[in-house]
């Protein structure tokens, strides 16, 4: 189960590698989120010392990132953005891989991946949002890891083996 699970990670990571690179535009909601926040704070000194500190403590830089690399390339792949999408809303989508067909059911702040015809029963992966610790996790076989998340400067990606991999976000 931990090779399936790995596969699935990786053909994931590169699905969002790929597409984030070749072709994904979207309309950049986390950003626009952090901006709008800016903007809605106090008079333009305020908004321009914001602005700044936003600048320098990377928090514009994690959004432009998380949202060129996961939020973007949903968007541009179920024509929805995980953001802007309603409490309810769900999109379903097929995608044939290695194994077989698998489905994706994306909601807001979660994914389910599935292979609903591998004859050996219904088991999901579930990516999740947890906005208590602003991480993403993985869920199989009632296993939770979690595969990403901010500290400070950097943005940490956790693989199944628990190696994780920083990048820096500051230039």
């Amino acid at each position: 189960m931990k090779r399936i699970t790995r596969l699935i990670s990786l053909a994931l990571l590169a699905i969002f590698i790929l597409v984030g690179i070749f072709g994904c535009y979207g309309n950049m909601s986390l950003t626009k989120k952090v901006y709008n926040f800016n903007g809605s704070l106090g008079n333009k000194y305020v908004q321009s010392i914001v602005n700044w500190a936003f600048w320098i403590c990377p928090v514009y830089e994690a959004s432009m990132i998380l949202d060129i690399c996961l939020f973007n390339t949903i968007e541009f792949w179920t024509g929805s953005n995980p953001l802007t999408m309603n409490e309810n809303e769900k999109i379903i989508k097929y995608a044939e891989g290695p194994n077989g067909e698998y489905k994706f059911e994306i909601s807001k702040n979660q994914i389910i991946i599935s292979q609903p015809n591998d004859g050996t029963g219904n088991e999901n992966t579930v990516l999740s949002f947890d906005p208590d610790s602003n991480s993403w996790v993985m869920n199989n076989d009632g296993v939770s890891q979690q595969i990403g998340y901010l500290e400070g400067d950097q943005l940490k990606l956790v693989s199944p083996s628990g190696e994780e991999l920083s990048i820096n976000l500051i230039k």
